[in-house]
């Protein structure tokens, strides 16, 4: 897998290297908004996304569930499921809101 914001231990080893920047850190957020995909079905009149240039994607069930497990681990108590596309043309949609109250957070669409 690449390396990057999805890696393993990706909050631990940022921290790590960090650590010499920062004499104070913040709070890890308490809620977050995670796209599922950027596709959306709609024709908002005052969106971007038709003009968007990015390929249609998903978000992968390994990458959200690296995510979610670390996240709650430090302290997210929300997740929402929105951006850019239209979350509920996710594949999937159901697996992402199981494993989300699985891990006891709160979701939001």
């Amino acid at each position: 897998m690449q390396k990057g914001i999805f890696q393993k231990n990706y909050f631990k080893k940022r921290e790590k290297d960090n650590s010499a920047i920062f004499i104070e850190k913040p709070p890890f957020p308490k809620n977050c908004i995670v796209e599922l995909t950027n596709a959306c079905n709609h024709a908002c009149i005052f969106c971007t996304s038709p003009k968007m240039k990015r390929k249609i994607s998903y978000l992968s069930k390994d990458k959200f569930s690296n995510f979610i497990n670390q996240a709650k681990s430090l302290g997210l108590n929300d997740v929402g499921f929105y951006a850019t596309g239209e979350p509920l043309m996710a594949k999937h949609i159901d697996w992402f809101i199981d494993i989300t109250k699985k891990t006891e957070l709160k979701e939001f669409i």
